[in-house]
């Protein structure tokens, strides 16, 4: 339970995102969920905006739509809130 709450910041070690496939493998052995209540969480995650799930070729994939083995999953990009001058 402990990691379906703590995605988010697990996910946003990587950087450029995480290919689900190598993100699963690397919690395995860390979390008795399985592979698909990942993806499910992963995918409440993207209706929440607190994810964004891209398609092998970078385009971003619906909020909420089935995780692929493929699919990238990454933190929104911040944007940047700069006073005005």
């Amino acid at each position: 339970q402990a990691l379906l709450d703590q995605l988010p910041q697990r996910i946003s070690t990587w950087r450029d995102g995480v290919q689900f496939r190598e993100f699963f493998k690397s919690v395995v052995n860390e979390t008795p969920a399985t592979k698909a209540m990942l993806a499910e969480r992963i995918s409440e995650l993207t209706l929440e905006k607190e994810l964004v799930v891209c398609d092998k070729n970078g385009n971003v994939r619906r909020n909420g739509v089935q995780i692929r083995n493929d699919d990238i999953i990454q933190r929104p990009r911040q944007k940047t809130f700069l006073p005005p001058e």
